[in-house]
């Protein structure tokens, strides 16, 4: 078990509308365990603990934390960097500068893999530190896990969001008769599947929905639009970013990568939209909500915010009682919703 010292909490990747909830788990998890002796934070993830950029979350008032808890985007700042070996020696000095014993770190797969490499540094360097991962993404694609934090009120306002425009294409039909909605989620389709929970009847838009699962030609595409539009007068359309073509490839043009590695994506609606107004003679609308979809505030899902905070704290007691080196995981119970 790992003897007592300071925790260190950060934030990493894309920011949630619940991410903070998370924080707040942690913290008020923290405050109840005498092994832990200072709570401490870092500004903008990893970024901030190279700087040595640290604040002291134990000097916040308890009321304000609970309002920071309920608000959107990462309270602590956040940031997209990879762990490298260059930076080994300055993580070891901050945290032994600041006699960090636990350390929590509250992102998704690159974050988790962020917290492994400073396990296993410490682990090789002979430095006393339990590391451990806390889950978040709207993307919902950690592997082992039922469902992740984040993803819940994303997708909630992506089904809103998909009811509105429906309303809104079909009134303004004569004029722009495609609407594509484009939405995150990187190589999985969870968000843009969420976008049919507003609907109550198989004609109800949207009409159709693609998936980077599910790669779809140019000539599907047209084929499919033409289709819906003979038969509603119009087609609401909502589309993953990093949707693929039959050959595998993306729809999208790559801009460099996001930071993680990952190629960041842009342009796939207005591809699409392009290739039914050439093909079929129609006038599209593309949507973008962008990080909206992760920060709006007024869709947060009280489910999803209570996982959020539950996960925090659980990680705090699992790190005390000894666990290491591991993320907390939600599953689902057979037979239960």
């Amino acid at each position: 078990m790992t003897r007592s010292g300071n925790l260190l909490v950060g934030q990493g990747g894309g920011p949630t509308a619940v991410i903070n909830a998370s924080l707040l788990g942690i913290v008020e998890e923290a405050r109840q365990h005498r092994q832990i002796e200072r709570i401490l934070g870092m500004r903008y993830g990893l970024v901030g603990l190279l700087k040595g950029d640290i604040v002291d979350l134990g000097l916040e008032d308890p009321q304000r934390l609970r309002l920071v808890g309920r608000s959107p985007a990462a309270a602590l700042g956040t940031c997209r960097r990879r762990f490298t070996p260059h930076d080994a020696t300055p993580t070891l000095a901050v945290l032994a500068a600041h006699n960090v014993r636990f350390f929590l770190y509250i992102g998704g797969n690159d974050s988790a893999d962020t917290a492994h490499q400073i396990q296993a540094l410490a682990d090789q360097s002979g430095y006393d530190l339990t590391c451990m991962g806390v889950p978040k993404t709207i993307d919902n694609d950690l592997a082992h896990m039922d469902h992740t934090p984040g993803y819940g009120s994303a997708a909630r306002y992506i089904a809103t969001a998909a009811l509105n425009i429906s309303y809104d294409t079909a009134a303004i039909a004569t004029t722009d008769q495609v609407t594509i909605l484009e939405v995150m989620g990187r190589n999985a389709g969870w968000l843009a599947a969420a976008s049919i929970l507003a609907r109550t009847s198989s004609d109800d838009a949207p009409h159709l929905v693609y998936v980077p699962e599910r790669p779809v030609s140019a000539d599907c595409l047209v084929r499919q639009v033409k289709q819906v539009v003979a038969r509603h007068g119009h087609a609401v359309i909502v589309a993953t970013e990093t949707i693929r073509d039959e050959n595998g490839k993306p729809w999208a043009r790559s801009t460099g990568d996001d930071g993680f590695g990952h190629a960041r994506l842009v342009g796939a609606a207005e591809r699409m939209g392009d290739v039914i107004s050439d093909s079929l003679g129609l006038k599209v609308r593309v949507n973008k909500p962008g990080s909206l979809q992760r920060s709006a505030g007024e869709c947060v899902s009280p489910v999803d915010w209570d996982e959020a905070y539950l996960v925090g704290k659980v990680a705090v007691s699992r790190a005390v009682d000894g666990a290491r080196d591991m993320m907390v995981t939600l599953l689902r119970k057979p037979g239960t919703a």
